[in-house]
């Protein structure tokens, strides 16, 4: 992937809210009468933001207040088609490198100036480049398809000690759509989960996780991930 795509996306996402708020109690789903709170895994959050994300593709009152481009149209009716009950498989991908280092040594000097940026705002940049990766890989479709992948974004706050560094979960089905869910973790156990559909041909196809893990670093320019399988 050439450095003006990873700078494009950069300047996108430094323009980006990183937290726009939460909608009810973080984290406090299924308690139980001891005042425990349930254990919900990464996979469950994550399938629950695949089926709010086909929902509104598949919601014709939605889509047509949100886009008047058929083109658009269509392929929001395409990802309501296909079914995310299921996936075919899902890979977690940690990156708990330093990613910003990675690019610079992937990408020379030109990136040199965000190893200047304070401490605490280069966490944020890491956050946001992460979160921009579906949206990098969608874009390689075309216009239409980044247009409509950005119409049908959901996003979630719980809490989680656990979560320590910034995850990945690439949802993949045997059709043309798949989703990723995106966990950053933040101050006082705080996690974000930004749920994006993606549209690739390739993923869809992808025959194992190192074919995967080589198609992300070559698009998305993250060295230092580590793939695993977490379902089936």
């Amino acid at each position: 992937m050439r450095f003006y795509r990873v700078k494009q996306w950069l300047a996108a996402g430094l323009t980006a809210v990183l937290l726009s708020g939460c909608s009810g109690t973080p984290g406090m789903q299924g308690d139980n009468k001891a005042g425990e709170t349930e254990k919900i895994s990464l996979y469950d959050r994550g399938l629950k933001l695949m089926a709010k994300m086909d929902l509104m593709a598949e919601s014709d009152v939605y889509t047509e207040m949100m886009i008047s481009s058929p083109e658009v149209t269509n392929i929001l009716e395409e990802i309501g088609e296909q079914d995310y009950h299921e996936p075919k498989v899902v890979y977690e991908v940690k990156l708990s490198g330093d990613i910003l280092k990675n690019l610079q040594n992937m990408y020379g000097g030109e990136m040199d100036s965000m190893l200047d940026l304070p401490e605490e705002l280069q966490e944020d940049l890491k956050h946001r480049i992460i979160e921009s990766v579906p949206s990098m890989l969608s874009a390689m479709e075309g216009s239409n398809a980044l247009a409509a992948m950005s119409l049908i974004t959901t996003d979630d706050y719980f809490i989680d000690e656990t979560v320590t560094e910034d995850t990945i979960y690439l949802y993949l089905y045997d059709g043309r759509y798949c989703g990723a869910v995106v966990y950053s973790p933040h101050d006082e156990g705080i996690v974000s989960a930004s749920g994006r559909m993606i549209v690739s041909e390739i993923l869809g196809q992808a025959a194992d996780k190192e074919e995967i893990k080589n198609w992300i670093v070559q698009n998305a320019g993250l060295l230092g991930a580590e793939i695993s399988e977490v379902f089936p």
